[in-house]
C-alpha cells in the first residue's frame, strides 16, 4: 500500500509551492509547454474525477499517461471540478500530485464535491488557491475559470453573488474581438442540475465574443448552442462512478482552437468490461449513485 501512496514530503513541498500568480489565477503546476505565440492550439478537460482512495489513484496515474502520449501535446490540461469525492485534504492533495507531472499547466475548478459535507472548502483554496474566480490566455484566446458551486448542494443551485460580481469587475477588462471560452463545475446549458440563475450569468458572457462554455457535475455528453456558443457538458472520469447518459466510456475531452473558434470531441480512457490495475479482478467502473 505504502507504494501507492505519494510521500508526505512531497506533499509538503507541493502545498508549501502554491501560490497566486500576478492577481489573475493560481500558480499552474507542472513544466509549462504551452505554445504562446498565436495560432492554433488544443488543450484537455477532465472532470469528476472523485478522488477516494489509492485504487482512484491507480486509474488516474493511468489517465496521465494517455495525456502525456497525446501528438500534439495540449497546451494545458483543466481539471473541471469534483477532483477529490469527499473534500479532503488528503483527496485534494493525492490528486495535486498526480497531476504535477504533466509538461503542461493545469487549471483547477472548484466543485462541490471539492467541499466536506458541511461545505468545508478550505482544503481546496489551501491546495489550489483562494481565488476561485480567475481568468487567463492562451494564444489569442481568453479564459474565464468560474465559481459556480453553492457548497456541497446538487442541484437547484444558485451561482453565488461573488462570482457574478467578479464577472461584472472582469468583462470591461476582457477584448470583445478575442474569443472567450468559459469553464464551469455546473452546466449552464439545458440541464436538471443546471444553477436557477444560470441564465445571469449568460447574459453578461454574451457581451463578449463566448465560443463555448465547458462544465462537468452531469456525468454525460450533452451539448446546446446558444447563438455561436457551445454549452456542453463531458462523461466523468472516475473509475468509480457511473455517467448520466448510460455511457460505459470514461475519459475527456479535447478542445482544438483554430482561427478563433473551437471545437471539441470526447477521447474515452476506457470502459467496463475493462479490469481496473489495483487487483485485476474488479471491474474499472462501479455502479454508484
Amino acid at each position: 500500500m505504502a507504494g501507492l501512496l505519494h510521500s508526505r514530503r512531497a506533499f509538503l513541498r507541493g502545498a508549501a509551492g502554491l501560490l497566486l500568480g500576478a492577481g489573475l489565477q493560481p500558480d499552474c503546476f507542472g513544466t509549462s509547454s504551452a505554445r504562446l505565440s498565436s495560432g492554433d492550439f488544443s488543450f484537455v478537460v477532465l472532470s469528476d474525477l472523485h478522488y477516494r482512495d489509492a485504487r482512484c489513484g491507480l486509474w488516474l496515474e493511468r489517465v496521465v499517461a494517455h495525456l502525456r502520449a497525446l501528438r500534439p501535446a495540449p497546451s494545458f490540461c483543466v481539471l473541471d471540478g469534483d477532483l477529490a469525492d469527499s473534500g479532503t485534504r488528503e483527496q485534494l492533495g493525492a490528486v495535486r500530485e498526480i497531476f504535477r507531472p504533466l509538461p503542461m499547466p493545469l487549471y483547477p475548478v472548484i466543485g462541490n464535491h471539492d467541499c466536506t459535507e458541511n461545505g468545508d472548502r478550505s482544503a481546496f483554496e489551501a491546495l489550489f488557491g483562494k481565488q476561485t474566480n480567475y481568468r487567463f490566455e492562451q494564444s489569442g484566446c481568453q479564459f474565464l475559470v468560474l465559481d459556480s458551486i453553492e457548497g456541497r448542494r446538487v442541484y437547484r443551485t444558485r451561482i453565488s453573488q461573488q462570482t457574478l460580481g467578479w464577472v461584472d469587475w472582469t468583462l470591461p477588462q476582457l477584448s470583445p474581438q478575442k474569443p472567450l471560452i468559459v469553464l464551469t463545475h455546473f452546466p449552464l446549458g439545458r440541464n436538471w442540475l443546471r444553477p436557477l440563475n444560470a441564465n445571469a450569468l449568460l447574459g453578461r458572457l454574451r457581451t463578449r465574443n463566448i465560443q463555448a462554455v465547458l462544465s462537468g457535475h452531469w456525468h454525460g455528453l450533452t451539448e446546446r448552442m446558444e447563438g455561436p456558443a457551445s454549452l456542453s457538458t463531458g462523461r466523468c472520469c472516475s473509475w468509480w462512478r457511473t455517467n448520466h447518459d448510460g455511457s460505459d466510456e470514461k475519459g475527456y475531452v479535447i478542445c482544438t482552437v483554430r482561427d478563433g473558434h473551437m471545437t471539441h470531441r470526447f477521447q474515452p480512457v476506457a470502459n467496463s468490461s475493462e479490469k481496473h490495475p489495483w487487483n485485476g479482478s474488479a471491474p474499472i467502473l462501479r455502479k454508484a449513485v
